[in-house]
């Protein structure tokens, strides 16, 4: 089993004591405390069986947090591709970088129009 198949079945057993809870309010299932305990111990030393072998996200708020700093750890790649291309071409990096018509030392320059 590697990380994600650990991932969905945890997704799984939350959606399913979930759904059980659900359906024993409903009155569908009726579980005695021996049962609920044995449904409730097996799962608890699944969970702990997962997530000592795996970095699991156990709550939809870790999976949030996971979910942004994937993003982050996507964008902080991309940005320094983006800062070093001024540098990969300094004589067109620096108008765009310092600005319209400003030169790497900040002052304004000009362009003559030939004609």
């Amino acid at each position: 089993m590697d990380r994600e198949a650990a991932q969905a079945r945890l997704n799984r057993i939350r959606t399913f004591n979930s759904e059980l809870s659900v359906l024993q309010q409903d009155g569908v299932v009726t579980l005695d405390d021996v049962q609920r305990r044995a449904i409730a111990d097996y799962y608890q030393q699944l969970l702990a069986d997962l997530t000592a072998r795996f970095d699991l996200d156990r709550d939809e708020g870790q999976q949030r947090m996971s979910l942004g700093m994937h993003i982050a750890s996507i964008l902080g790649a991309i940005r320094p591709v983006g800062r070093s291309l001024p540098a990969l071409l300094p004589n067109m990096g620096a108008p765009f970088h310092n600005g319209p018509g400003r030169s790497p030392d900040g002052c304004a320059a000009r362009v003559r129009d030939t004609d």
